[in-house]
């Protein structure tokens, strides 16, 4: 079967059409732009890829079944020709659940942060303990090679780990993409108002996850992280296992985990952050289900090499480190931030950040980000002149990707920690950042975002 993938670059499309590969189909695709680190995964599959969504592309080929992205609207070319023409087509969450999760046992990990890192910990902890799982990670994980894989679907190994947005399935089907896949674990990491373009409130984001709850068997667990608006989604009704963080059975502290005050598990050291190291935790209490023990899991992390894009370092030049995150949450930002505040604390930290997600676009979060960006020294923003609102506090802002390039590499300086946080390809500021850095100064300012301060 030839199936063509409309928003194929996008993390979640690219991982299905690795799957519809593994299943044997002919696999096209059409994305508006194509950027690593998917595009490179694309490549290397060897897929044919088309730039843009226009209609012409049904004059070249003609696919067995079409599958939409949620990147996709009514009025684009491509969806209108393709309606016009009668194609088969559907989305990518109901694809997978018909076609790969049936009959598995599923392991999907949700919430507002933290899904893409718990689940390729999970899938880390399984694959390292002989479980040949099958996997969907929104990202790229050094080590496993390509972000989703089929893995055994033979009696006993029949495990499959899928990273479970709450965001909308297609523009056909608002249900969120995790409501498809049936899982036997469900995790509910964290819970925080997110997505303003399709829900107007966190009570209706509460509603969503939720129905991931109803659909967990007797038989399966609901692993519910903390926070109280997870509490409120568990009030709602549980029907199946439980574990529950906010009941103070398990506690973490500086990377070590108490069970009813016992010491049953100590992180590795390269698992910084508590918000990773609670990712962590959440992902050796899911292991669990699948009869591994939290020793077998912290041998496993510690052999752990993170996600692309998630604290990732790209280039240290000159004494500058220069690290790429996916962060584009106030929460998540935050977090990223006092991370790396914890790990560097005798080094200027440097926050470069771009409020890509619609939520953020739309203003949702501007009155957060001042104080979230203070936990740098320094933190530049990318405004262009499509977003509508203003940015208070110290941060210097530009509505260039051109001017921003040439401000960090006249003002950044040797020693500084350069964290750049946006969901997209920043307009490729991360390589030419990179390839600009030049022979620098040495000496750090001591004052924390003064904005207009000369270096």
């Amino acid at each position: 079967m030839h199936i063509h993938f409309i928003g194929i670059c996008g993390t979640f499309m690219a991982g299905l059409a690795r799957l519809a590969l593994e299943l044997g189909h002919q696999v096209t695709g059409s994305d508006r732009e194509f950027y690593p680190p998917m595009s490179d995964q694309l490549v290397d599959m060897g897929v044919k890829t088309y730039r843009g969504f226009e209609a012409d592309i049904w004059d070249v080929i003609n696919p067995d079944l079409v599958i939409v992205g949620n990147i996709c609207s009514r009025g684009m070319p491509i969806i209108e020709a393709m309606l016009e023409k009668k194609l088969n087509y559907t989305h990518g969450p109901q694809w997978l659940g018909e076609q790969v999760l049936k009959n598995r046992y599923v392991f999907a990990i949700a919430g507002t942060h933290g899904k893409t890192t718990t689940t390729a910990m999970l899938t880390h902890i399984l694959r390292e303990n002989g479980i040949d799982t099958g996997y969907l990670v929104g990202g790229v994980v050094p080590g496993f090679g390509n972000s989703s894989a089929l893995g055994s679907s033979s009696h006993g190994d029949g495990y499959f780990v899928i990273e479970a947005d709450e965001y909308d399935s297609a523009y056909f089907d608002k249900r969120p993409k995790l409501l498809h896949y049936e899982p036997d674990t469900l995790v509910i990491g964290n819970v925080e108002f997110d997505h303003a373009d399709i829900y107007d409130n966190v009570e209706q984001i509460e509603r969503q996850f939720h129905y991931g709850v109803r659909l967990v068997p007797p038989s399966g667990t609901a692993i519910f992280g903390r926070g109280e608006h997870v509490i409120k989604v568990r009030d709602q009704g549980v029907w199946s296992n439980v574990i529950d963080l906010n009941e103070g059975d398990y506690v973490l502290n500086d990377g070590s985990i108490t069970q009813h005050n016992r010491l049953v598990a100590k992180l590795p050291q390269h698992i910084i952050g508590i918000h990773n190291q609670t990712n962590a935790m959440i992902a050796c209490l899911a292991a669990q289900q699948a009869g591994i023990n939290w020793s077998q899991s912290g041998c496993a992390l510690a052999t752990f090499k993170g996600v692309k894009r998630r604290l990732e370092l790209l280039a240290e030049i000159n004494g500058i480190a220069v690290y790429d995150d996916f962060a584009h949450h106030p929460t998540a930002v935050e977090l990223t931030l006092t991370a790396m505040r914890e790990r560097f604390p005798d080094r200027r930290l440097v926050s470069v950040l771009e409020p890509r997600s619609n939520t953020m676009r739309m203003g949702e979060h501007a009155e957060q980000l001042p104080a979230v960006l203070a936990t740098a020294d320094r933190s530049y923003v990318y405004l262009p002149e499509a977003i509508q609102w203003q940015l208070a506090g110290n941060s210097i802002v530009e509505d260039s990707i051109d001017r921003l390039l040439l401000r960090l590499s006249d003002e950044l300086r040797s020693g500084d920690i350069v964290v750049m946080m946006s969901n997209g390809s920043f307009e490729g500021l991360h390589g030419r950042l990179i390839k600009a850095l030049r022979p620098i100064r040495t000496g750090r300012p001591d004052n924390k975002n003064t904005g207009n301060l000369s270096l």
